[in-house]
C-alpha cells in the first residue's frame, strides 16, 4: 500500500509571468528571485512550511496544519500589496494561491494525490492577488481566522470525482455562482424627458419585477452588489403615449447584452403595463440565459456547479436544431447526476428526450422514450407544481407524444395560470387547439406567442403552429408564407420543409413544392413520404394532406 499522510498543500502561481517576461526577461527574473528570497521563502519557513518544489514561476509547498498554510498565504498576499504600491499598474506582480487539506502520498521529496490536485485546481481558479481554500481548510481554522473568506459553494473540478466547497479571499469570486441562479437587479432609474404621463418607471419596474419573479432560470437580487445582471428601465411619456426603453448589462463585464424599445399601442397606463411588462421580462430571460451560457461554455463541464450546468443546458435548447435540443437534454442528464431528484433538471431532461423528434425530426417518436419522458415530467410535477416551463413541457409530451388532447390542453392552461404571458405556454395551447379542431383560436394564440417577444429563439416553432392553423382553415397561400418565414428563421429543418412543401402544393405552386422537396431530400437523404410520422391532429386531415403532397411532389 502506498504510504500517505494528511497535509495542507499550498500552491501558488505568478499571474502574467509570460507577458512580463516578454517585456523584460532579465528584470522579471530578478524580481521573481527577489520575491522568493525576501518575502515568500522567509514566510514559508516562519510558518513551518516546506518548499516541495518550484513549478516555473510557481511553487508547491507543504504545511503540517491548515492554519499555518492560511496564515502564510495571507501574509504573502498582503506583502505583495505593500510592494505593489510602488509599481506601475501594468508591471505589478500578483500571486494566485490555492490551499487544500487532505491525504497526500510522498515519493521521495515529492508529493502526489488528490490533496495536491485539488490545491492546483483551487490555485487556477483563484483571482490575481487572491486565495482560494477548500472547506477542509476552513473547518480547521479557528473562528477568528475565518474572517474575510467568502463562501462560493460546491464546485466540480476536472478529473476530481467529488465536488469541493470553496472559500475565497479577499472577496467572493465574481464568476462563480455556486448553487445560485443568475441574479438580476432592477436599477432605480429616473423617468426620461418629455411631458409626464400616467406611466412611470416605478410602475413599469414593479410590473416587470412581478413578471420576472414568476420565471424560472433566473432570480431577482435585492441589491446590485450581489447581482450578475442589471436591468435599467426608462420611460418617456406624454400626450397619451409612452416609450419604454430597457437595457440589460452584465455586471461582471460591464457591457450591455440586450436592449429593447417598446411603444405600446394604447395610451391607457394599465394597458401599457400589460403590453410592456411581459415583453421586457421574456426578453430579459432569454438574454440572460444566452449570455450566461456563453460564459459557461468556456468552463470545463466537470467544473460547473449544478445551477451552472442547468443554465448551460437551458440555453443549449435555444439552438434551432435537433442536436441543440437533444444537447440541452443531455446537459440536463448531467445535472441529474449532481441532483437526481431536482424537478427542473427532470423537466429539461423530459423535454430534451421526449420532444426532440416531434419538434425537429420527422419520424414517429419512440413510445418507450415518451413513456420515460412523461414519468420524469410527472416526478418533477410532484415536487414543483408552479413552473410555467414544466407545465408547457408536460403539455407537449401529451400532445406530440401521446396524442392526448384534453391532457395537453389542461397542462398548457396550467402553464398559463402560473404565467399568463408565457409564450411557450401559449405555443403549447395554440398547438393543442390547432390539432384538436380549433385552428382559428390556435392561430390567435400562436401569433400572441410570437408578439410577446419576436426575438425569442423559439419563434420559428410558434410560427410553424400558426402555419398549420392556416392550413387547417384551407388558407394555403398564407400557410405557405408562414412556413417560408419559419424556414428563414430556422433553415433546413425537415418539419419546416415538409410543411412548406405541403402548403405550396395545395396553394397551386407545384414547382415550388418540388423545389422544396429537393431541399428536403438533401437535408434528410433517408426520408421517404411513407416514413413521415403523422401530425397530432385528431381527425387526421392535416396528416393526410402532408402525405399526399409529399408523394406527388416526390414523384414529379
Amino acid at each position: 500500500m502506498i504510504p500517505s499522510r494528511h497535509a495542507a498543500i499550498l500552491m501558488m502561481d505568478l499571474v502574467g509571468y509570460s507577458r512580463l517576461m516578454g517585456l523584460d526577461e532579465t528584470g522579471t527574473l530578478a524580481r521573481l528571485k527577489a520575491l522568493r528570497t525576501e518575502l515568500v521563502n522567509p514566510l514559508i519557513a516562519a510558518h513551518g512550511g516546506r518548499l516541495v518544489k518550484l513549478l516555473g514561476d510557481g511553487a508547491l509547498t507543504e504545511f503540517a496544519d491548515p492554519g499555518s498554510a492560511a496564515a502564510c498565504a495571507l501574509q504573502i498576499q498582503r506583502g505583495m500589496q505593500e510592494r505593489g504600491q510602488h509599481e506601475a499598474d501594468g508591471l505589478r506582480l500578483h500571486w494566485r494561491i490555492g490551499i487544500n487539506f487532505d491525504a497526500v502520498h510522498p515519493d521521495g521529496d515529492d508529493l502526489y494525490g488528490d490533496g495536491v490536485n485539488v490545491a492546483a485546481r483551487l490555485e487556477g481558479m483563484a483571482e490575481p492577488g487572491g486565495i482560494l481554500i477548500s472547506e477542509s481548510v476552513l473547518e480547521a481554522l479557528p473562528e477568528s481566522a475565518r474572517d474575510g473568506f467568502f463562501d462560493n459553494g460546491p464546485r466540480r473540478f476536472k478529473n476530481i470525482v467529488r465536488a469541493v466547497r470553496v472559500w475565497s479571499w479577499p472577496r467572493k469570486l465574481p464568476s462563480l455562482r455556486g448553487q445560485t441562479k443568475p441574479l438580476v437587479f432592477i436599477e432605480p432609474t429616473a423617468d426620461g424627458g418629455g411631458e409626464r404621463g400616467a406611466l412611470s418607471v416605478a410602475m413599469v419596474a414593479q410590473e416587470v419585477q412581478m413578471h420576472l419573479g414568476r420565471l424560472t432560470g433566473l432570480a431577482l437580487a435585492g441589491d446590485r452588489a450581489h447581482a450578475h445582471y442589471a436591468l435599467a428601465l426608462r420611460v418617456v411619456a406624454g400626450a397619451g403615449r409612452a416609450r419604454v426603453y430597457s437595457t440589460v448589462h452584465s455586471i461582471e463585464s460591464g457591457q450591455p447584452i440586450w436592449s429593447n424599445r417598446i411603444e405600446p399601442p394604447s395610451g391607457d397606463a394599465l394597458e401599457m403595463l400589460d403590453h410592456c411588462a411581459p415583453r421586457i421580462a421574456m426578453g430579459v430571460r432569454r438574454a440572460v440565459a444566452t449570455d450566461d451560457a456563453q460564459r459557461l461554455a468556456r468552463v470545463p463541464l466537470d467544473e460547473l456547479s449544478f445551477e451552472e450546468v442547468l443554465s448551460l443546458g437551458g440555453a443549449t435548447f435555444f439552438q434551432p436544431t435537433m442536436a441543440g435540443w437533444r444537447g440541452g437534454g443531455e446537459l440536463a442528464e448531467v445535472a441529474l447526476g449532481l441532483q437526481p431528484a431536482n424537478p427542473m433538471a427532470l423537466a429539461m431532461a423530459a423535454a430534451g428526450l421526449g420532444l426532440a423528434e416531434s419538434l425537429y425530426g420527422w419520424r414517429t417518436p419512440d413510445p418507450a422514450v415518451i413513456a420515460l419522458a412523461l414519468n420524469r415530467a410527472r416526478e418533477a410535477l410532484r415536487a414543483l407544481n408552479r413552473s410555467d416551463m414544466l407545465h408547457a413541457a408536460h403539455a407537449g409530451l401529451h400532445l406530440y407524444g401521446m396524442r392526448q388532447w384534453a391532457d395537453a390542453r389542461a397542462a398548457a392552461n396550467r402553464s398559463l395560470q402560473v404565467n399568463p404571458d408565457y409564450n411557450m405556454g401559449l405555443w403549447m395551447l395554440a398547438a393543442t387547439e390547432t390539432f384538436d379542431g380549433q385552428p382559428l383560436h390556435g392561430l390567435e394564440l400562436a401569433d400572441r406567442a410570437v408578439d410577446i417577444e419576436p426575438r425569442d429563439p423559439y419563434v420559428h416553432l410558434y410560427r410553424r403552429v400558426g402555419a398549420y392553423a392556416c392550413m387547417a382553415m384551407d388558407r394555403h397561400a398564407e400557410a405557405a408564407q408562414r412556413f417560408l418565414e419559419t424556414d428563414q428563421m430556422a433553415p433546413d429543418l425537415a418539419p419546416n420543409l415538409i410543411g412548406l412543401a405541403t402548403a405550396l402544393h395545395f396553394s397551386g405552386d407545384m414547382a415550388g413544392a418540388q423545389r422544396t422537396v429537393l431541399r428536403l431530400r438533401e437535408v434528410e437523404p433517408s426520408l421517404t413520404p411513407d416514413e413521415v410520422g403523422p401530425l397530432p391532429d385528431r381527425d387526421g386531415r392535416l396528416s393526410e394532406r402532408v402525405r399526399l403532397a409529399l408523394r406527388q411532389a416526390w414523384l414529379a
